[in-house]
């Protein structure tokens, strides 16, 4: 889904993703910020395996990349 200044890419029924396909996500948010703007790619309602496989490689921290805050059901 695109949004304003960039895209957004629902996660919420991913059960599995390896580091090839993290890191093509990780690349697209990159050329998205490279290419000027504010331009970002949002991972929303990523499971916890995938925040934690950004957290162990780093990939976190790539300009262009935003990983929306994780809701708890009340």
């Amino acid at each position: 889904m695109a949004s304003g200044r960039g895209f957004c890419v629902d996660l919420s029924g991913l059960t599995f993703i390896d580091v090839g396909g993290l890191r093509a996500l990780v690349s697209a948010a990159a050329a998205l910020h490279d290419g000027g703007g504010d331009h970002v790619l949002t991972l929303r309602s990523a499971p916890p395996h995938v925040r934690r496989l950004l957290q162990l490689t780093g990939w976190y921290q790539t300009p262009g990349l935003h990983l929306q805050a994780q809701t708890h059901p009340g």
